[in-house]
C-alpha cells in the first residue's frame, strides 16, 4: 500500500508480514530506560532553547529487519500527505542493510509522489512534515552515510551509482 508519510500504519504492515521485530530489551532495563529519558530529556531541552521543535518520535524508531531473506518491495508513494515521510526512508534505508546482511532485501520504487516532489511539486506535503524537513538540518542523519554519497560512493544495484555498472 501508499505508506504516504504514515509510519505508524507502515510499522503495522510490516508487523503482520513479519518483516519487522522491535528490537530486544536491554539487560538493565531500568537503567537503559533511564538513560533514554535523559537522553530524550536533554534533546528535547537542547532543541527548544534552539528554538527548533522537537525531534519526532519517529525518528527514534530502532524496529529490526526479520525477514530473514525475504525480499521487500515497496511500491512507491512512501512521502507526502502525513508527517513521518523522512522517519519512513530512514527506516527503509536502515533495514535495507540489515535485510541484505540477513540474505534479504529492500527495494524502494519510485511512485508518483516521489516524482513529484523531484519536479518541485510540493503541494501534498503536510505541515507537520515541513517542521521535519526544517528540523532534519540540524539533527544526526536517519541512516549512516545519510547525505555523504557523492558520485560513486554508496552505489548499489537498484539506481544509484549506476554509472559505474
Amino acid at each position: 500500500p501508499d505508506l504516504h508519510g504514515d509510519a505508524h500504519q507502515a510499522l503495522a504492515a510490516l508487523l503482520l508480514a513479519g518483516l519487522v521485530a522491535p528490537p530486544p530489551p536491554p539487560r538493565n532495563v531500568t537503567a537503559a530506560a533511564a538513560g533514554a529519558a535523559a537522553a530524550a530529556a536533554a534533546a528535547a531541552a537542547e532543541a527548544e532553547a534552539a528554538g527548533s521543535p522537537p525531534r519526532p518520535e519517529t525518528w527514534g524508531w530502532e524496529w529490526e529487519w526479520a525477514g530473514g531473506d525475504s525480499v521487500l518491495v515497496q511500491l512507491g508513494d512512501v512521502v507526502d500527505r502525513g508527517d513521518d515521510s523522512l522517519a519512513l526512508l530512514g527506516l527503509l534505508e536502515r533495514l535495507r542493510a540489515q535485510a541484505r546482511a540477513a540474505g534479504g532485501d529492500v527495494v524502494c520504487l519510485l511512485g508518483n509522489h516521489e516524482l513529484m516532489n523531484v519536479q518541485q511539486d510540493f503541494r501534498y506535503i503536510a505541515r507537520g512534515e515541513l517542521r521535519a524537513l526544517a528540523l532534519a538540518g540540524a539533527l544526526p542523519p536517519l541512516w549512516e552515510g545519510a547525505g555523504r554519497e557523492g558520485p560513486g560512493e554508496g552505489a548499489t544495484r537498484h539506481g544509484r551509482g549506476m554509472e559505474e555498472e
